[in-house]
């Protein structure tokens, strides 16, 4: 916790200093989350969306921006009682070309691009990573180009595989009422298959012409080339604006790896009582096939109030998962109030 403080007063100081000529960003998560199991004994702290299960997760970012050339950082800490992870999850320059036509990248770039994926597709980072990625913008609302990296132990390792840590070509195409990306990704694993070349495909597609209604839909498939078993995730997303204030939001998922199955379907519905204050229910179950026949394998159920104003919000909630016998049989449940504070 001292760390914490330590790191935050450090930053808050530097930011006051340098806010003239910096555009600064960040973030503070911390809350207490009560987790019960059936012998409801069980019981801990987490931060926000239990992120690594640490209590205080805190972002900082900076960006100088000159007329054709910039600088933009951001860092990350995650803190428990006994220790504190920071890192960098921006560190990079760029520079401006042509009248914007063509912008070059340098350094650990995490900003992803040629993607609109959301939290319920992972694009894996594949228009991430350290080295130098390339943008060219020929018309308004296209970005083509490609994402060069550090090479995984470069020449000496002995295999063409180990120049690909990560190599990326990707094209976004944004325009206005529908969206596009796809990115294509050549890497080599570090583990099990090191030295093995490998490639990755993300793609997306997002529609928002109706006023009441907007439709992502998603795939992601690993493992094209290698020895590693295929693995492919597709995700439809449908939202509702059925009234002022109360909006409909359908999740689906399906992944697919070596004869398994996994569907999962996500409704929320959530209602703004005021500008500040909104309440939600949400339920998750899936359902798994792993060659014996379609079962349900879980399901959770969360319901939140959440109050908002400026920066600073407070959300509280109940909500329970629960294991199917065949695949556990256990029940947690748990309560959560969570806060926060963004600038």
């Amino acid at each position: 916790m001292k760390k914490a403080l330590i790191v935050l007063l450090i930053l808050g100081v530097a930011s006051g200093l340098f806010a003239q000529d910096i555009t600064w960003s960040g973030s503070v998560g911390t809350g207490i989350w009560f987790n019960f199991g059936d012998d409801h004994e069980e019981a801990n702290v987490t931060a926000d969306d239990d992120d690594d299960g640490n209590p205080i997760v805190a972002t900082l970012g900076a960006k100088y921006a000159a007329e054709d050339w910039g600088i933009v950082t951001k860092v990350k800490g995650r803190f428990n009682d006994t220790a504190g992870d920071v890192f960098f999850s921006n560190a990079y320059g760029y520079m401006d070309f042509l009248g914007g036509m063509l912008n070059v990248k340098g350094g650990y770039i995490q900003d992803g691009v040629w993607s609109n994926a959301g939290p319920w597709i992972d694009d894996n980072g594949l228009s991430n990573g350290g080295g130098a990625r390339i943008e060219v913008k020929p018309i308004d609302g296209l970005n083509i180009g490609a994402l060069l990296t550090f090479p995984n132990g470069g020449a000496e390792a002995g295999t063409i595989a180990n120049f690909f840590q990560q190599t990326a070509f990707g094209f976004g195409f944004d325009g206005g009422v529908f969206n596009v990306a796809a990115t294509m990704r050549l890497y080599s694993e570090e583990d099990a298959y090191a030295g093995e070349l490998d490639a990755a495909l993300a793609a997306n597609f997002g529609f928002s012409g109706i006023e009441i209604v907007t439709i992502d839909i998603g795939a992601w498939i690993d493992h094209l080339i290698g020895e590693a078993n295929t693995y492919i995730k597709l995700t439809e997303t449908f939202g509702f604006n059925v009234m002022d204030g109360l909006g409909l939001t359908l999740h689906l998922i399906q992944e697919f790896e070596d004869g398994l199955k996994v569907f999962q379907i996500s409704p929320r519905v959530e209602f703004a009582v005021s500008d500040a204050l909104s309440i939600g229910l949400g339920v998750d179950a899936a359902m798994r096939d792993a060659g014996d026949g379609l079962g349900l394998a879980d399901i959770g159920v969360d319901l939140w109030g959440k109050y908002a104003i400026g920066g600073s919000s407070i959300k509280a909630g109940y909500g329970f998962d629960m294991l199917t016998a065949d695949y556990g049989d256990s029940l947690n449940h748990y309560i959560k109030v969570i806060f926060g504070y963004s600038f």
